[in-house]
């Protein structure tokens, strides 16, 4: 699971409800709505998936960082709820890649010193893959 909304980079007291509600509603309320739909399907033997960008306590990132919060902590909540009967849950860190929101957020910034996206896939795979 890598779907986000990343609202606009602004001081905490200029946040703009309307921003806030839609990073709410996508990254906490649809999250919890995919678990209880893919729990079913995953039964005992599947594995879920989420990927975590720590950007906690950075200026400017109070729309994102605390709802992208709140979404892994579902995602480790669902982990420790799961871990005797399954399904398995992963949450893993990627390295800054040269993503549209990447360049959303810090504009201007040399690229060529992050992660290429299938060197990243590479490295990540065996980590989703492990029994």
């Amino acid at each position: 699971h890598t779907a986000i909304h990343a609202g606009p980079l602004t001081p905490v007291p200029d946040m703009v409800e309307k921003d806030l509600n839609k990073s709410i509603n996508t990254n906490i309320v649809a999250t919890s709505r995919l678990i209880s739909y893919i729990n079913p399907l995953l039964q005992t033997s599947g594995t879920a998936v989420f990927f975590d960008d720590n950007h906690a306590g950075q200026n400017f990132f109070g729309h994102y960082s605390t709802t992208k919060s709140a979404q892994i902590n579902l995602a480790r909540t669902w982990a420790s709820e799961t871990v005797k009967s399954g399904p398995k849950i992963r949450i893993l860190t990627p390295a800054n890649m040269p993503t549209a929101t990447h360049a959303r957020f810090f504009p201007g910034a040399d690229h060529s010193t992050l992660a290429h996206p299938k060197d990243e896939a590479a490295r990540l795979l065996p980590e989703i893959l492990a029994p």
